[in-house]
């Protein structure tokens, strides 16, 4: 997912994931049919970082870094190898403690450089850069 959407879209995203047949892992357009696979092959992982605006990491789950790089811009690290290819990631913007969030939109792309990092951007309704909260949420196979 490269643009993300509201909470509902995320639980919809999460249930579209969890409910597809995985491409073969040697990635030759073969989809594994539910029932065909190994108990190993299904197993499927989550990850998840809340990440204040000025970049510190506040909770997650797989987490293990986060940075502020510029107003509005951000590096999130996971202990997951190949999550580039491996995972369905998404991010919201999204502050727990405040009972209010900021109206915006996010951006997220894998971190170059890095195979367990994501490069993700926070934007307000007009299109602008903006720092605030937000939660990424990785779902792996």
């Amino acid at each position: 997912m490269r643009k993300l959407m509201g909470v509902s879209g995320v639980a919809a995203v999460l249930a579209a994931v969890l409910a597809v047949p995985a491409i073969a892992d040697d990635n030759d357009g073969r989809l594994r049919r539910p029932g065909s696979e190994s108990a190993e092959a299904t197993a499927r992982s989550f990850f998840a970082a809340e990440v204040r605006a000025d970049g510190t990491l506040v909770s997650g789950a797989g987490a293990v870094s986060s940075s502020r790089l510029s107003v509005g811009t951000y590096d999130v690290r996971f202990n997951k190898p190949k999550l580039h290819v491996r995972c369905y990631y998404t991010a919201n913007v999204a502050d727990r403690d405040a009972g209010t969030t900021p109206i915006g939109f996010t951006t997220i792309d894998a971190r170059a450089g890095t195979n367990n990092g994501v490069f993700l951007r926070v934007f307000d309704a007009a299109g602008a850069l903006l720092d605030a909260q937000f939660i990424v949420v990785a779902v792996c196979r």
